[in-house]
């Protein structure tokens, strides 16, 4: 993906792009931003790996409060199931993370200190 090719001040950038987006005042924008919202978490792993669900990666700081605005019950019932959807592609990108064999110590820990996190996130925005 083109995700990837970005520089980290770029991927910063699209990710604020893609916010604007979430927030948009029209329903149909932030629909097919919550269509989405899974594959560009992919695209954030395969970029940056363990580093993205660190307490300060843009998993944690910007994707999870994202999808759990789109998951909100202030949301039209178009928006919640798109969001609903992308539940099966943060488990696959959670999967590539573990399949990853190129850990070190510190990301491992932070992979032990982030996923009971991750997971606690998701349970609520899905509620």
């Amino acid at each position: 993906s083109a995700f990837t090719k970005l520089t980290t001040a770029q991927q910063e950038i699209h990710l604020q792009h893609f916010a604007s987006l979430c927030h948009d005042d029209v329903p149909m924008v932030r629909r097919i931003a919550a269509q989405n919202i899974g594959i560009l978490l992919q695209n954030v792993v395969l970029a940056t790996g363990k580093e993205c669900i660190a307490p300060d990666g843009m998993i944690m700081t910007t994707l999870i409060p994202l999808y759990e605005e789109l998951a909100s019950t202030n949301q039209p019932d178009s928006i919640r199931l798109q969001t609903a959807e992308n539940s099966i592609s943060f488990g696959s990108a959670m999967a590539m993370l573990f399949q990853n064999n190129d850990t070190t110590s510190k990301g491992d820990q932070n992979m032990e200190t982030s996923i009971p996190d991750l997971n606690d996130e998701l349970s609520r925005a899905g509620r």
